[in-house]
């Protein structure tokens, strides 16, 4: 039987902090105080047989976390960009002989789905292709649709379109996830603020847990931005889906994938949604977090 365990293997954006080609204040102060204040690239790791993305960090990630992906068993996959799907990670799988022989299954929008077949045409060396018949053992590429419930293993899954582009889709995977005991997940990153059609799909879907982007901090970006949110913007979202009742008072929100650009340490970004007075609880995540109230 699948163990829940919803933790946070990553909160950074691309660049990651700190980001080894910038001096600026927020990463000279990670590189000081380490903690919290390090961040790399975001993923989630569900449960024992589920995570979301998988990208340039996930190593890195495993040994700070005490995790390991044995039992992994299905991968959400938000869009194409490396920081999110590095490919070439999946194939240490490959590369062991005490593996437990079981796949896992990844799971593309049907634009990112293409990306099958630009890695089967790929090679490592001149002559080992990624995806091959030694690989299929180890891997399965599934196609979804957006909008379309999904039963994957424990869970429930309706990929919502993200505003922003992966290397070769229009929109990334935002995954609303229906968790074993019923209650509902949105983790939504990549995005700049939704547009009409999902916001329409998530009315009146309440929301247990609602883990969003704030790539930006204290950018101070315009009001409804494309492609990333800032603090700003990250809390009118909020605000417009508790307007239409699928953020509400018990839903916890994380906010997750923040850059060094946005001129905030950790700690400054707490102080910062402290001072906001919301009727639902925003926590800023960081590296290693686990939402401990879920109980198996």
């Amino acid at each position: 039987m699948d163990e829940m365990i919803m933790r946070f293997m990553g909160t950074g954006a691309g660049e990651g902090v700190p980001t080894p080609f910038c001096r600026c204040r927020v990463c000279e102060h990670a590189r000081k105080v380490g903690g919290k204040e390090i961040r790399m690239r975001s993923a989630f790791r569900v449960s024992k047989e589920m995570q979301i993305d998988f990208g340039t960090d996930i190593f890195a990630e495993c040994i700070r976390t005490g995790l390991d992906m044995y039992d992994l068993k299905y991968l959400l996959i938000t869009h194409t960009h490396d920081d999110h799907f590095a490919p070439f990670n999946l194939y240490l799988k490959s590369l062991i002989s005490r593996g437990n022989g079981e796949k896992v299954h990844i799971y593309l929008n049907e634009d990112a789905y293409g990306l099958v077949e630009k890695y089967d045409s790929l090679c490592f060396d001149g002559n080992r292709h990624f995806y091959t018949d030694s690989t299929k053992k180890d891997f399965a590429f599934h196609q979804l649709h957006f909008w379309q419930e999904e039963k994957i293993g424990d869970f429930v899954v309706t990929p919502v379109k993200g505003e922003h582009k992966g290397h070769l889709e229009k929109n990334s995977a935002n995954y609303l996830i229906v968790l074993p005991d019923g209650r509902r997940m949105l983790y939504a990153l990549d995005t700049g603020f939704y547009g009409k059609e999902t916001l329409s799909y998530l009315e009146n879907v309440q929301l247990d847990y609602f883990i969003v982007e704030g790539t930006f901090g204290s950018a101070n970006r315009e009001e409804r931005p494309y492609s990333h949110l800032d603090l700003k913007s990250a809390y009118n979202l909020c605000q417009c889906l508790f307007e239409q009742n699928s953020v509400t008072q018990k839903t916890q929100v994380y906010l997750t994938h923040l850059n060094q650009e946005q001129d905030y340490t950790h700690e400054e970004m707490v102080a910062a949604c402290a001072e906001r007075k919301t009727p639902y609880r925003v926590t800023v995540a960081y590296d290693g977090l686990q939402i401990e109230d879920y109980v198996n």
